[in-house]
């Protein structure tokens, strides 16, 4: 069976949008670091391929630390977590796509570091004892998918429909 020249255009210009999703969703990922900097006494975020950009929230500055699953992730199995400060209204740091041990691990340790909990003299060991929170590529792509590249997915489908729609029509 030949495929119409039209739709090979189509199926093309899937493929150009799915290859760049993934392009951009492991070049962000190279891109997006957490940490601990016990000499500032902070936790560190720094994110962005061209617009660069480092969130740095001190220990004594942290209010609440939250996880968070919506109902994708609780199928897929990983956690939201979400860094508030009484200086904005909203979550200062959000990081996504954390297994659950990690995310719980995380948690205790800010907590800890921000004397929020009885263990505030965490030692720096326990945080290397989790694996420096390294997200696998596997769960990275998942939450790609699910998270903000739903809304592209879904747009580049609308597109795709409107495409094929007007080609009936010639």
């Amino acid at each position: 069976v030949l495929i119409s020249e039209y739709t090979l255009y189509a199926l093309l210009i899937l493929l150009g949008f799915i290859v760049l999703c993934l392009v951009s969703g492991f070049v962000l990922y190279r891109n997006f670091v957490f940490y601990i900097d016990e000499e500032e006494q902070a936790f560190v975020l720094r994110q962005g391929v061209f617009r660069k950009k480092q969130s740095i929230v001190h220990f004594k500055n942290i209010e609440q630390v939250n996880l968070s699953q919506g109902v994708i992730a609780q199928a897929l199995d990983f956690y939201q977590l979400e860094i508030e400060t009484s200086a904005s209204a909203k979550a200062e740091i959000t990081i996504f796509a954390l297994d659950e041990p990690k995310a719980l691990a995380l948690k205790e340790i800010l907590k800890a570091y921000s004397g929020k909990t009885a263990e505030a003299n965490l030692a720096a060991s326990d945080f290397a004892s989790i694996d420096a929170i390294k997200i696998s590529n596997a769960r990275l792509l998942l939450a790609s998918l699910f998270t903000n590249y739903a809304n592209g997915l879904l747009l580049a489908f609308a597109f795709l429909f409107t495409f094929w729609s007007q080609l009936d029509d010639l």
